[in-house]
């Protein structure tokens, strides 16, 4: 499924699923083990003003990154499809309040609505 898909009414709020958010803290932590990385930061669970978990990784390399968990969506997703940019027309299945959020925040980028800090 294409990312631009999993636009849809209510994907911009914060969303606490403890389940799926413990399964995919587990596959970070397989993941990062899999990989000679490791975790470096306790995982941060979505609440107003971010709409998604977070949780820093450093990589073999020694390069720190963060990896993104929407819950609403069940989305983990790449760089190259968050850097897409963001169109009227992705908007039409988002609420009134969302679409709202959107024209206040102008997020650019599909990245920066799918994993967002608005407050």
């Amino acid at each position: 499924m294409e990312i631009i898909h999993l636009v849809q009414a209510g994907v911009t709020w914060p969303h606490l699923d403890r389940a799926a958010g413990a399964t995919w803290l587990a596959m970070v932590y397989d993941s990062a083990r899999a990989l000679h990385g490791m975790v470096t930061t306790s995982v941060e669970e979505p609440t107003v003003g971010r709409n998604h978990y977070r949780v820093g990784v450093r990589r073999r390399d020694a390069k720190p990154l963060s990896i993104l968990f929407n819950a609403a969506v069940f989305l983990v997703a790449t760089r190259a499809e968050l850097n897409q940019p963001l169109h009227e027309r992705h908007l039409h299945l988002l609420t009134e309040e969302e679409r709202r959020d959107v024209a206040y925040h102008q997020p650019s980028r599909l990245g920066d609505l799918l994993f967002n800090w608005f407050d």
